[in-house]
């Protein structure tokens, strides 16, 4: 039998041939292709990765307690921290810090210096993209102890409606979801159940506690119940320093006071960012 070798150019699969030439040669420059079902593909093309959830922050803050704790700690610039930027600094960086609640009350019964102070820090940390819940103090009747004082009765003010509006701002966001992790910055133990509720019932999300500045030790409580727990230093509250003045519509509307210049913030001076 004779069999005739025909020219390539009249093959009958001359153009599957002439093809798949010109992809080999296409391939040259890329190695690890392959044809499959007349198509190339890349073995080293991955799938497309999923993006890892951003972790959403709220932070809670007791306003007084830090205040006290910045004082035992002998440190007066320290309270001009600004608070998001604190807070920041202990989360990781899949995670975002969405809100950041301060709670306090303004002390009228104090001196009008003392008042300005607390208008100054306020507008300044507003200013910063805190937000500011409000509670009051109240004055009451009390009695010095006989047995070691002189039994006499006194007034005297204390804060109140701050540690409860944590408690119910703290578990009124765990229940319409609005956060993965809880920061709550605080010493006081009367904090234990509106913590132990959120991660009783809700054990998705965390809550971690920092304590002021010399108060771990006095939230060992807290820190039992708490997912992750630290404790502010001073190098952290000195970083985090806001700064020296605020301004808008070119009228400064928040200074630093003096006595919280121990260790003056030589950091940015332009108006509200």
């Amino acid at each position: 039998m004779l069999y005739t070798i025909l020219p390539e150019s009249v093959h009958p699969l001359s153009g599957l041939l002439t093809a798949v030439k010109r992809r080999k040669k296409a391939c040259k420059c890329r190695p690890f292709c392959y044809l499959e079902n007349e198509r190339i593909s890349m073995s080293a093309e991955t799938e497309e990765v999923a993006p890892t959830p951003v972790l959403r922050v709220q932070c809670f803050i007791d306003g007084y307690n830090l205040y006290h704790g910045i004082e035992e700690a002998g440190d007066p610039c320290g309270h001009w921290v600004d608070l998001r930027k604190l807070c920041e600094r202990y989360v990781p960086k899949t995670a975002v810090v969405n809100d950041v609640f301060w709670f306090s009350a303004k002390p009228t019964h104090l001196s009008t210096k003392i008042n300005a102070n607390y208008d100054n820090y306020a507008k300044a940390l507003n200013l910063s993209g805190v937000s500011l819940v409000g509670g009051k103090f109240k004055r009451k009747n009390a009695k010095c102890e006989v047995a070691t004082g002189c039994g006499q009765s006194f007034y005297k003010h204390e804060e109140k409606e701050s540690d409860v509006n944590l408690a119910v701002s703290l578990v009124s966001n765990a229940c319409v979801d609005n956060f993965d992790i809880a920061i709550v910055i605080t010493a006081d133990s009367d904090l234990c159940p509106p913590i132990n509720y959120v991660r009783n019932n809700f054990p998705q999300k965390e809550v971690w506690l920092i304590a002021p500045p010399k108060r771990i030790k006095r939230a060992q409580d807290l820190c039992k119940i708490s997912t992750r727990n630290f404790e502010i230093n001073s190098a952290a509250l000195r970083a985090c320093l806001m700064r020296d003045s605020f301004s808008q519509a070119g009228a400064v509307v928040a200074v630093r006071p003096q006595e919280w210049r121990h260790t003056p913030n030589r950091g940015r001076r332009n108006s509200h960012r």
